[in-house]
């Protein structure tokens, strides 16, 4: 259980470090916003209505959005997880990020208890993990996230946990 706790953050700093792989185009953008409006990205209806210095808006980003969902892609094809998790989503709104897990079987109220158990004796690790991936948002893309959050499910998308920092 506790190697299952450890993959699940390490797929979220993973999925995070992506996002701060393409920060050197967000940032050089941003730079020159101010010298020529050519350049700027034409955004969607939705998008218009974010702040355009949000992590929302730089995480919906049409390459940002395909690259993330391209690594959770594979993430979810890697034996090493595939047979753990069904699915996995993030979703980013205004400075918040969320990721969902969704484990690929139920379990029973024994076991959701043991996972929340070895979740809570684990927070001060998770809250340190979380830190480190705001400080790395923040250095990469000059966004640092109000919060980080990890919301757990089992296969019939019931809530197991939520854990937010």
């Amino acid at each position: 259980m506790i190697k299952m706790i450890t993959r699940l953050t390490a797929i979220a700093l993973i999925c995070t470090m992506i996002a701060g792989c393409s920060s050197n185009s967000r940032k050089s953008k941003r730079d020159n916003d101010d010298d020529d409006d050519s350049d700027k990205t034409e955004a969607t209806t939705e998008s218009s209505e974010v702040d355009k210095d949000s992590l929302e808006y730089y995480m919906n980003q049409p390459d940002t959005k395909k690259m993330l969902d391209d690594q959770v892609s594979e993430l979810l094809s890697n034996p090493s997880y595939k047979d753990i998790f069904k699915d996995i989503k993030w979703e980013a709104k205004n400075n918040d990020l969320t990721y969902s897990y969704y484990y690929a079987q139920d379990f029973t109220d024994v076991q959701i208890s043991q996972i929340k158990d070895n979740l809570d004796k684990q927070i001060d690790s998770l809250n340190t993990t979380i830190d480190s991936v705001k400080d790395s948002l923040e250095k990469s893309i000059g966004i640092r996230p109000a919060s980080i959050t990890y919301v757990y499910f089992d296969a019939s998308g019931n809530e197991i946990t939520r854990i937010s920092h």
